[in-house]
Protein backbone atom coordinates (compact mmCIF):
# COMPACT_ATOMS: atom_id res chain seq x y z
CA UNK A 1 0.00 0.00 0.00
CA UNK A 2 1.32 3.33 -1.04
CA UNK A 3 2.11 5.55 1.82
CA UNK A 4 2.42 8.60 -0.67
CA UNK A 5 -1.36 10.18 -1.17
CA UNK A 6 0.31 12.30 -4.25
CA UNK A 7 0.66 8.36 -5.59
CA UNK A 8 -2.97 7.85 -5.76
CA UNK A 9 -3.50 10.53 -8.57
CA UNK A 10 -0.77 9.09 -10.89
CA UNK A 11 -2.96 10.08 -14.45
CA UNK A 12 -1.77 9.23 -17.58
CA UNK A 13 -3.15 11.20 -20.41
CA UNK A 14 -3.79 8.78 -23.54
CA UNK A 15 -5.18 11.08 -26.17
CA UNK A 16 -6.63 14.42 -26.07
CA UNK A 17 -8.94 14.25 -24.09
CA UNK A 18 -8.89 10.16 -22.35
CA UNK A 19 -6.85 9.20 -19.22
CA UNK A 20 -6.30 6.52 -17.43
CA UNK A 21 -4.99 5.68 -13.82
CA UNK A 22 -4.82 2.55 -11.23
CA UNK A 23 -7.30 2.57 -8.17
CA UNK A 24 -6.25 1.25 -4.90
CA UNK A 25 -7.53 -1.13 -2.49
CA UNK A 26 -8.65 0.43 0.92
CA UNK A 27 -9.65 -2.65 3.24
CA UNK A 28 -12.79 -3.57 0.66
CA UNK A 29 -13.36 -4.77 -2.25
CA UNK A 30 -14.72 -1.61 -3.88
CA UNK A 31 -13.07 1.36 -5.50
CA UNK A 32 -13.05 4.22 -3.07
CA UNK A 33 -15.31 6.91 -4.22
CA UNK A 34 -13.13 9.63 -2.99
CA UNK A 35 -10.38 8.46 -5.20
CA UNK A 36 -12.43 8.26 -8.13
CA UNK A 37 -13.68 11.77 -7.74
CA UNK A 38 -10.21 13.40 -7.58
CA UNK A 39 -9.06 11.66 -10.28
CA UNK A 40 -11.87 13.09 -12.35
CA UNK A 41 -11.07 16.24 -10.92
CA UNK A 42 -7.48 15.63 -11.92
CA UNK A 43 -8.24 14.51 -15.93
CA UNK A 44 -10.56 17.67 -16.38
CA UNK A 45 -7.85 19.87 -15.05
CA UNK A 46 -5.77 18.61 -17.74
CA UNK A 47 -8.00 20.03 -20.23
CA UNK A 48 -8.03 23.77 -18.41
CA UNK A 49 -5.60 26.54 -19.43
CA UNK A 50 -5.18 27.46 -15.32
CA UNK A 51 -8.36 28.13 -13.25
CA UNK A 52 -9.25 26.45 -10.02
CA UNK A 53 -11.54 23.95 -9.31
CA UNK A 54 -14.88 25.37 -8.31
CA UNK A 55 -17.10 22.25 -7.89
CA UNK A 56 -17.16 18.86 -8.57
CA UNK A 57 -20.37 16.45 -8.93
CA UNK A 58 -21.70 12.52 -9.95
CA UNK A 59 -23.45 10.40 -9.43
CA UNK A 60 -22.43 6.33 -8.48
CA UNK A 61 -23.75 3.69 -11.32
CA UNK A 62 -22.18 0.75 -9.56
CA UNK A 63 -18.77 -0.08 -7.32
CA UNK A 64 -15.41 -0.48 -9.54
CA UNK A 65 -12.93 -2.93 -8.35
CA UNK A 66 -9.83 -1.59 -6.44
CA UNK A 67 -6.44 -2.36 -7.66
CA UNK A 68 -8.00 -2.04 -11.39
CA UNK A 69 -7.16 0.28 -13.91
CA UNK A 70 -9.78 2.97 -14.99
CA UNK A 71 -9.87 4.95 -18.10
CA UNK A 72 -11.77 8.67 -18.07
CA UNK A 73 -13.06 10.22 -21.25
CA UNK A 74 -13.50 14.02 -20.79
CA UNK A 75 -16.08 15.71 -23.09
CA UNK A 76 -16.05 19.64 -22.84
CA UNK A 77 -19.71 21.28 -21.95
CA UNK A 78 -18.64 24.80 -21.44
CA UNK A 79 -15.54 26.96 -22.52
CA UNK A 80 -17.12 30.50 -21.00
CA UNK A 81 -15.13 33.99 -20.59
CA UNK A 82 -15.66 33.22 -16.74
CA UNK A 83 -16.66 29.81 -16.32
CA UNK A 84 -15.55 26.31 -17.69
CA UNK A 85 -17.45 23.23 -17.25
CA UNK A 86 -16.40 19.46 -18.20
CA UNK A 87 -17.94 15.90 -18.12
CA UNK A 88 -16.28 12.86 -16.84
CA UNK A 89 -17.27 9.54 -17.96
CA UNK A 90 -15.44 7.13 -15.74
CA UNK A 91 -15.16 3.31 -16.78
CA UNK A 92 -13.17 0.39 -15.73
CA UNK A 93 -13.08 -2.76 -18.47
CA UNK A 94 -15.47 -1.10 -20.88
CA UNK A 95 -18.27 -0.61 -17.37
CA UNK A 96 -19.53 2.99 -16.36
CA UNK A 97 -19.24 3.65 -12.91
CA UNK A 98 -19.67 7.35 -12.57
CA UNK A 99 -22.29 8.80 -14.35
CA UNK A 100 -22.83 12.64 -14.95
CA UNK A 101 -18.89 13.82 -13.30
CA UNK A 102 -19.22 17.51 -13.73
CA UNK A 103 -16.38 19.14 -13.45
CA UNK A 104 -16.73 23.36 -13.12
CA UNK A 105 -13.96 25.95 -12.92
CA UNK A 106 -13.01 29.65 -12.91
CA UNK A 107 -10.88 31.15 -15.59
CA UNK A 108 -8.42 32.40 -12.65
CA UNK A 109 -6.03 30.79 -11.09
CA UNK A 110 -6.32 32.60 -7.79
CA UNK A 111 -8.57 31.38 -5.19
CA UNK A 112 -11.63 33.73 -4.19
CA UNK A 113 -10.94 35.20 -1.17
CA UNK A 114 -13.41 37.08 1.46
CA UNK A 115 -16.40 35.74 1.17
CA UNK A 116 -16.28 32.24 2.87
CA UNK A 117 -17.24 31.63 6.10
CA UNK A 118 -14.73 31.47 9.20
CA UNK A 119 -14.87 29.45 12.54
CA UNK A 120 -13.61 29.96 15.39
CA UNK A 121 -10.54 27.81 15.36
CA UNK A 122 -11.86 27.06 19.08
CA UNK A 123 -14.27 25.12 18.26
CA UNK A 124 -12.51 22.71 15.89
CA UNK A 125 -10.39 21.55 18.93
CA UNK A 126 -6.49 22.36 18.60
CA UNK A 127 -4.40 21.06 15.60
CA UNK A 128 -3.07 17.67 16.25
CA UNK A 129 0.63 17.62 16.85
CA UNK A 130 0.67 13.94 16.28
CA UNK A 131 -1.54 11.49 14.41
CA UNK A 132 -3.80 9.06 16.31
CA UNK A 133 -5.31 5.42 16.04
CA UNK A 134 -8.30 5.73 13.81
CA UNK A 135 -10.36 3.11 11.64
CA UNK A 136 -9.70 4.73 8.84
CA UNK A 137 -5.91 4.23 8.66
CA UNK A 138 -6.25 0.60 11.18
CA UNK A 139 -9.23 -1.19 8.79
CA UNK A 140 -9.26 0.90 5.65
CA UNK A 141 -5.70 0.89 5.59
CA UNK A 142 -5.37 4.57 4.23
CA UNK A 143 -1.61 4.35 4.61
CA UNK A 144 -1.19 7.75 2.75
CA UNK A 145 -2.81 9.68 5.10
CA UNK A 146 -2.67 11.17 9.02
CA UNK A 147 -5.54 10.91 11.10
CA UNK A 148 -6.61 12.22 14.41
CA UNK A 149 -10.00 12.14 16.31
CA UNK A 150 -9.67 14.68 19.08
CA UNK A 151 -12.91 13.91 20.92
CA UNK A 152 -12.73 10.40 20.68
CA UNK A 153 -15.20 10.23 18.23
CA UNK A 154 -15.18 6.72 15.95
CA UNK A 155 -15.52 8.09 12.75
CA UNK A 156 -16.37 12.36 12.97
CA UNK A 157 -15.19 14.73 13.82
CA UNK A 158 -11.58 13.92 12.58
CA UNK A 159 -8.61 15.54 11.49
CA UNK A 160 -7.03 14.40 8.31
CA UNK A 161 -3.37 15.07 6.82
CA UNK A 162 -2.03 13.39 3.51
CA UNK A 163 1.46 12.72 3.38
CA UNK A 164 3.29 13.65 0.65
CA UNK A 165 6.55 13.93 -0.47
CA UNK A 166 5.62 17.03 -3.19
CA UNK A 167 6.72 20.36 -1.77
CA UNK A 168 3.14 21.72 -0.26
CA UNK A 169 2.56 24.75 -3.32
CA UNK A 170 3.70 22.13 -5.85
CA UNK A 171 -0.09 21.19 -7.91
CA UNK A 172 -3.18 23.15 -7.21
CA UNK A 173 -4.87 20.75 -8.97
CA UNK A 174 -3.70 17.83 -6.67
CA UNK A 175 -4.51 19.25 -3.47
CA UNK A 176 -7.91 19.89 -4.77
CA UNK A 177 -7.72 16.08 -5.74
CA UNK A 178 -6.44 15.12 -2.22
CA UNK A 179 -9.43 17.28 -1.02
CA UNK A 180 -12.14 15.16 -2.66
CA UNK A 181 -10.64 12.33 -1.46
CA UNK A 182 -10.79 13.74 1.89
CA UNK A 183 -14.65 14.64 1.82
CA UNK A 184 -15.65 10.86 0.94
CA UNK A 185 -14.40 9.94 4.17
CA UNK A 186 -16.73 8.12 6.20
CA UNK A 187 -19.69 9.82 5.47
CA UNK A 188 -21.98 7.45 4.28
CA UNK A 189 -21.57 6.11 7.85
CA UNK A 190 -23.60 8.98 9.29
CA UNK A 191 -26.66 7.97 7.33
CA UNK A 192 -28.23 5.21 9.00
CA UNK A 193 -30.45 5.50 11.98
CA UNK A 194 -27.73 5.61 15.29
CA UNK A 195 -27.47 1.63 16.38
CA UNK A 196 -28.41 0.50 12.86
CA UNK A 197 -25.16 0.10 10.98
CA UNK A 198 -24.73 -3.87 11.68
CA UNK A 199 -28.78 -4.62 9.95
CA UNK A 200 -28.62 -1.70 6.72
CA UNK A 201 -25.82 -1.02 4.24
CA UNK A 202 -25.16 2.44 3.22
CA UNK A 203 -23.91 2.95 -0.35
CA UNK A 204 -23.09 6.28 -2.04
CA UNK A 205 -25.48 7.32 -4.90
CA UNK A 206 -24.61 10.79 -5.40
CA UNK A 207 -21.58 13.18 -4.02
CA UNK A 208 -21.36 17.20 -4.35
CA UNK A 209 -18.43 19.04 -3.13
CA UNK A 210 -18.05 22.53 -3.17
CA UNK A 211 -14.47 23.84 -2.79
CA UNK A 212 -13.80 27.41 -1.01
CA UNK A 213 -10.49 28.05 0.30
CA UNK A 214 -7.62 26.54 -0.41
CA UNK A 215 -5.89 23.48 1.48
CA UNK A 216 -2.01 22.85 0.55
CA UNK A 217 -1.36 18.70 0.41
CA UNK A 218 0.72 17.85 4.02
CA UNK A 219 -2.05 20.61 5.98
CA UNK A 220 -4.15 19.50 8.23
CA UNK A 221 -7.97 19.61 7.57
CA UNK A 222 -11.03 19.01 9.81
CA UNK A 223 -13.77 17.16 8.97
CA UNK A 224 -17.04 16.76 10.31
CA UNK A 225 -21.16 15.98 9.67
CA UNK A 226 -23.36 18.93 9.58
CA UNK A 227 -27.27 17.12 9.10
CA UNK A 228 -28.24 14.07 7.74
CA UNK A 229 -31.63 14.05 6.29
CA UNK A 230 -33.37 10.70 6.44
CA UNK A 231 -36.39 9.05 4.34
CA UNK A 232 -37.61 6.17 3.55
CA UNK A 233 -34.64 3.79 2.26
CA UNK A 234 -32.30 7.04 1.49
CA UNK A 235 -30.45 9.82 3.33
CA UNK A 236 -28.73 13.04 2.58
CA UNK A 237 -25.64 13.95 4.62
CA UNK A 238 -24.61 17.39 4.37
CA UNK A 239 -20.75 17.58 5.59
CA UNK A 240 -17.24 20.35 6.07
CA UNK A 241 -13.98 20.65 6.42
CA UNK A 242 -12.00 23.56 7.89
CA UNK A 243 -8.67 24.43 7.68
CA UNK A 244 -7.10 24.58 11.22
CA UNK A 245 -7.21 28.72 11.06
CA UNK A 246 -11.15 28.00 10.64
CA UNK A 247 -11.46 29.23 7.04
CA UNK A 248 -14.15 27.00 5.00
CA UNK A 249 -12.11 24.88 2.91
CA UNK A 250 -15.08 22.66 1.41
CA UNK A 251 -18.87 22.39 1.49
CA UNK A 252 -19.63 18.22 0.78
CA UNK A 253 -23.23 16.70 -0.18
CA UNK A 254 -23.56 13.41 -0.40
CA UNK A 255 -26.69 11.58 -1.35
CA UNK A 256 -26.96 7.68 0.48
CA UNK A 257 -28.84 4.58 -0.60
CA UNK A 258 -29.97 2.77 2.49
CA UNK A 259 -30.41 -1.02 1.97
CA UNK A 260 -30.67 -3.49 4.32
CA UNK A 261 -28.37 -6.57 4.80
CA UNK A 262 -29.21 -9.78 4.02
Amino acid sequence: MTADAAELFAVEQVGPLRFRAPTHAFGTPAVFGGQLFGLALLAASGTFDGGRCRSITGSIVRAGVAGTPIELEVARLRDGSVQRVRRVDVRQAGRGLVATCVVSTGTSDQPIVGWSPVTDPARLGEQPAEPGPSPFRDRWKMHAFDFAHPTGARYHPAWVRARVSLPQTADAALDQALVAFVSDLGIVLAAPEPGTLRDVMPATSEHVVWFHAPVAAGEWVHVDIDEVRRTDGSALVLASLHRADGELAASVAQGVALRRRR
